[in-house]
């Protein structure tokens, strides 16, 4: 990870923020304002998906530019403290093109800034990687385990969000296309 990504991923990050966050709420309540906002800010739809995780008709949609996703949950998830509420989250990957959750090296807050998962610096984590390629030091592998659940939820709470009152209109992501 060169300074330059992180510079660059940073500005990304910030532009999502002024865009699309009001406080810490999202302020588009519909899909196809959502996706039409977010492919218009250059992101590209990678993957719409449904899971376990996720409650009856949800689905989570990622979309990437460079190296920062921006991943919707149209109906929130199926358990947790973001049960039943729609929300996004924008995050900083390991690569282009990766989009897994063990890829995932830090989220954005609520004012742009880099929230990284790990319990060593970014500064540490880029000289084990140098010196390990293989070096994994995203969550849960060095998660900060000192960390209580509060803090963890503080976390959390501050880098996804909601929708204003819970709303978010869904129509459409059922067959929005994800092109390679």
């Amino acid at each position: 990870m060169s300074d330059t990504d992180l510079v660059r991923a940073k500005r990304t990050g910030q532009s999502l923020v002024v865009r699309l966050l009001r406080g810490r709420t999202i302020s588009i309540t519909n899909f196809k304002d959502f996706s039409g906002t977010i492919t218009k800010m250059g992101y590209r739809c990678m993957k719409n998906e449904t899971g376990p995780w996720l409650p009856p008709g949800g689905r989570q949609v990622i979309w990437m530019k460079d190296r920062v996703i921006v991943k919707l949950k149209t109906r929130g998830t199926k358990c947790g403290p973001r049960t039943g509420k729609p929300h996004a989250s924008f995050s900083y990957m390991k690569a282009n093109g990766a989009i897994e959750w063990k890829d995932e090296l830090a989220k954005f807050d609520y004012r742009g800034k880099f929230v990284f998962k790990a319990k060593v610096t970014a500064g540490q984590a880029k000289e084990k990687q140098i010196k390990d390629p293989n070096f994994k030091y995203s969550w849960p592998t060095c998660i900060d385990m000192q960390r209580n659940e509060d803090d963890m939820n503080d976390w959390a709470n501050n880098c996804h969000f909601g929708f204003y009152k819970n709303h978010f209109d869904d129509t459409g992501a059922d067959k929005y296309f994800c092109g390679k």
